[in-house]
């Protein structure tokens, strides 16, 4: 978007009723491809800063935390481990693992459509 509208680090961007700076930019949003960036792309703006007007219902926002433990490879029993409280809180959690095999079967699930085309 920031090509698409010549904007650079340092400029400001209003947001709902708030003038927010940009940045930076991003070369990807962790946990994506970026064919869905190109398709779909991402504002990520600080909760602190985003207007509560723009959470009113109707609205369209996603929250997302991202885990860094020090083995990374036990990130998946940890999941499993806390399974039944990240359910009572209503969350989805993922590892790599994971959201390899869901990007995957999104593949799949492209590749098939474009060939009905």
């Amino acid at each position: 978007m920031m090509l698409q509208f010549g904007a650079e680090p340092g400029d400001v961007v209003r947001i709902g009723g708030r003038d927010i700076p940009i940045v930076g930019t991003l070369r990807r949003v962790p946990g994506e491809a970026a064919v869905f960036a190109a398709l779909a792309p991402r504002v990520l703006v600080p909760a602190e800063e985003l207007d509560p007007a723009l959470l009113e219902r109707g609205s369209l926002a996603r929250w997302k935390a991202y885990l860094s433990f020090p083995r990374p490879e036990d990130a998946a029993a940890i999941l499993r481990g806390n399974k039944a409280r990240v359910e009572e809180l209503r969350l989805d959690a993922t590892d790599l693992e994971r959201s390899k095999r869901q990007l995957g079967r999104v593949f799949e699930q492209v590749a098939a459509f474009l060939s009905l085309v």
